[in-house]
């Protein structure tokens, strides 16, 4: 993912690590995300492929606490997500889907460690609630995945502090959707890895 953020005074300074120093005020960002995911559906007596897809999306994080050594951060936003699924329909024969969905994401992130003084690690841990775009397939008549889709996220976010306030961000994310397709075999839930990669910058600059 893209994430550009930026804190209002202090945070985001050459040399400042995030996990040891924190401004008297909370600090505030605006992030512009993209990656990758690789997503299939789940099915209680059969198994699908993982195929890749993109997303796009715009973050804003804050810290829970203004006091010195706080740790924990909210992300939230809104997010456009394509996304490519194998399915078995109600015949058990394998067909390709293709959707997009506008998903809202807000996610609890805990800075643990660093492995240097500049690259922080941290966990985060959240939700989602996506409303279906559009989807098509060669059944152009039947359709197949839910209007809605809600579940789970879970993951580790790296951050390297470059110059001039800078972030390179790096992150994992695992999500597993609850919503269960229609016309298809049996119940099912979907499941994506999703890999980001972004920068961060002040937010002071609007």
């Amino acid at each position: 993912m893209l994430v550009f953020a930026i804190p209002y005074s202090g945070y985001g300074q050459v040399g400042v690590n995030p996990l040891t120093f924190y401004p008297t005020s909370r600090p505030f960002y605006l992030g512009l995300n993209g990656g990758l995911n690789y997503s299939k559906i789940n099915y209680d007596d059969a198994s699908t492929e993982y195929l890749p897809s993109v997303q796009l999306a715009i973050e804003f994080q804050s810290f829970l606490s203004s006091y010195k050594n706080a740790r924990s951060t909210l992300l939230y936003g809104v997010s456009y997500e394509l996304k490519q699924f194998s399915i078995l329909n109600s015949s058990n024969e394998s067909i390709q889907l293709e959707s997009s969905y506008l998903s809202f994401p807000i996610k609890y992130q805990y800075y643990f460690t660093d492995l240097q003084k500049s690259i922080p690690v941290s966990v985060v841990l959240g939700g989602f609630y996506s409303f279906k775009l559009d989807e098509s397939s060669i059944d152009k008549d039947i359709e197949y995945l839910p209007n809605s889709n809600y579940g789970i996220i879970v993951g580790p976010k790296i951050e390297i502090i470059l110059n001039y306030g800078f972030f390179l961000n790096l992150d994992y994310n695992f999500q597993y959707g609850f919503a269960s397709l229609k016309n298809s075999i049996s119940t099912t839930n979907n499941i994506s890895h999703i890999i980001n990669i972004g920068f961060k910058f002040p937010s002071t600059v609007f």
